[in-house]
Formats: structure tokens, C-alpha cells, sequence
């Protein structure tokens, strides 16, 4: 049954229910089929709104996170730099202990030109 036909049932003439149905729309009254359509309007309207606010938190979380993998390549960047200089280091070290100990065994062996010697000596 429609609204319309509910008026007659009331006693409501053709005329009076037609009147009374196109002045609802002028005056913004309107029917739902739907029970407590006004308060499943406004809960659906309060998740909208919750899910509006959870969707800018997590767009502002991506962007955060892309800033700091930005900082952190930066940093893995410089952390492979530093291995490397310390690799370099750790071989320089390495080299200079060798030539160390050929110099200290050529003295302890009272050699007079340790330069030449070392020259000699394939390192």
C-alpha cells in the first residue's frame, strides 16, 4: 500500500490526498519505506565519518613512512660507505703490519739497506 492510498482509506478525497502528497516535497517531508530511517541515517553518517578520519591517518602514516625510507636508504647508504672504508682500513692495517714485521726482522737481522732489500722482497 501506498501512501496515497492510505489517505483515501482515511477518508481523504482524490483531490485532498494529491494536495497533501505534492505539498510534502514543498515543505521537504518525505516517506521511507524503511523503520528508524533517521537514526540508521546518522550512525551510517558517524562511520562515515570514522572511516573518513581512519583514511587520513593511514594516508599520513604512508607518508610518513615514505619520508623516513627516504632518511633510511640515506642511512643504508652511509652504513655501506662506512663498511667499505672500514674494509679498506682493515686491508691498509693489514698491509702495513706485513711491511712492519719484514722491517723489524731485517733490523734484528742487522740489515744495512732494508729499503733495497724490500724492494727486492715481493710483498
Amino acid at each position: 500500500m501506498d501512501f496515497k492510498a492510505f489517505l483515501l482509506e482515511q477518508g481523504i478525497s482524490d483531490e485532498q490526498a494529491i494536495a497533501v502528497i505534492d505539498g510534502m516535497a514543498e515543505n521537504k517531508f518525505f516517506l521511507a519505506s524503511e523503520e528508524k530511517l533517521d537514526e540508521r541515517y546518522e550512525k551510517l553518517k558517524q562511520q562515515k565519518t570514522e572511516l573518513q578520519n581512519d583514511l587520513t591517518a593511514a594516508n599520513t602514516l604512508v607518508d610518513d613512512l615514505k619520508k623516513s625510507s627516504k632518511d633510511s636508504q640515506g642511512l643504508q647508504d652511509k652504513i655501506s660507505s662506512y663498511k667499505n672504508q672500514i674494509e679498506e682500513l682493515n686491508q691498509q692495517r693489514e698491509q702495513d703490519r706485513k711491511e712492519s714485521a719484514i722491517e723489524m726482522a731485517l733490523k734484528e737481522n742487522k740489515a744495512k739497506n732494508t729499503k733495497a732489500i724490500k724492494a727486492l722482497v715481493d710483498l
